[in-house]
């Protein structure tokens, strides 16, 4: 049986990091029901008023969502590749699918002046660059770079992203309870290079849809800086 230790901060404040601790450690996963206020109180040997507001706090960060008559459940992760999904011309939204990622690299560099600007850090401040192409069909159709602080997270590697089939907000989420919500996207058009048309499978000077995001954990911070490549050919991107 789980029991508060004591501290400073507020009692329900105390309840809503134990539980968003035990979510962050896989005890319940997205869209997983939560105990009923009554089993949470008994188990954690508070009253049913203290678990009620330590829920009502990871609602409003996002952690957790309600449904009337039914209960609580845990949020969805939100995924790297956005919330909408792709289609060829000529299908409507609601024929979107969603591609799948292989990682491809994960290491340490330095920050350039504009990686340190995003990110909030220092120039050459150390972060993750993580290389990941997306896959629909069996065609690639797009290739990211995704920066984050090393200092800020440091159980990035590649072993513990393919641990959460590729995804580095699963980690977050589940490692250290950061669940992040995205931020506005830039996008423009530019023109394929050697590297990018290598990994792409396009011919160099092939135009390609350059969009550019951050992730933002619940409290403001910026989580990631993304910068993809797509394919637009062919395919076409909802948002």
């Amino acid at each position: 049986m789980t029991s508060v230790k004591p501290n400073f901060n507020p009692l329900y404040e105390q309840i809503s990091h134990q539980l968003a601790d035990r979510i962050a450690a896989g005890e319940w996963m997205s869209h997983d029901a939560l105990p009923s206020e009554w089993a949470l109180a008994a188990s954690l040997r508070v009253s049913q008023g203290t678990v009620r507001k330590a829920l009502a706090s990871l609602v409003s960060q996002g952690l957790l969502y309600r449904q009337q008559g039914k209960g609580t459940f845990v949020a969805a992760v939100v995924g790297e590749w956005g919330e909408g999904g792709v289609v060829q011309p000529g299908q409507a939204a609601a024929c979107a699918e969603f591609p799948r990622a292989d990682l491809l690299a994960c290491v340490r560099d330095h920050a350039s002046e504009e990686v340190a600007e995003r990110l909030g850090v220092r120039r050459a401040a150390s972060v993750y660059r993580i290389r990941q192409v997306w896959r629909l069909g069996g065609a690639v159709i797009a290739l990211d770079d995704a920066y984050v602080s090393a200092d800020r997270f440091d159980v990035i590697d590649a072993r513990r992203l393919r641990q959460y089939d590729n995804s580095l907000y699963a980690l977050l989420a589940r490692r250290e309870g950061v669940r992040v919500v995205l931020g506005a996207r830039q996008m423009r058009a530019v023109l394929a290079d050697g590297e990018s048309s290598a990994l792409l499978a396009v011919s160099q000077g092939t135009p390609l849809l350059l969009m550019q995001r951050v992730a933002l954990a619940r409290s403001g911070e910026v989580v990631e800086w993304r910068l993809r490549l797509a394919r637009c050919e062919r395919w076409s991107y909802c948002d």
